[in-house]
């Protein structure tokens, strides 16, 4: 549930980034310079998974995800 929950808020923070910065994305994509989703990439064969690493602090073994 801890988990879930901060994926919750940094899914949230992403969002709210978006919108606060929507305006220079989208100048950036204009100029050829855009970020883009990494979504497209994950359908290529030499591409990599994100890997994160999770270590809660009553826990002395770090608990892994692959996105």
């Amino acid at each position: 549930m801890v988990i879930q929950r901060g994926l919750t808020l940094m899914r949230n923070h992403l969002e709210v980034f978006r919108k606060r910065y929507a305006f220079h994305l989208r100048t950036w994509h204009i100029h050829g310079h855009g970020v883009v989703s990494h979504q497209r990439s994950l359908l290529d064969k030499q591409s990599t998974t994100i890997r994160i690493s999770l270590q809660p602090a009553a826990m002395g073994e770090k608990v892994g995800i692959d996105i």
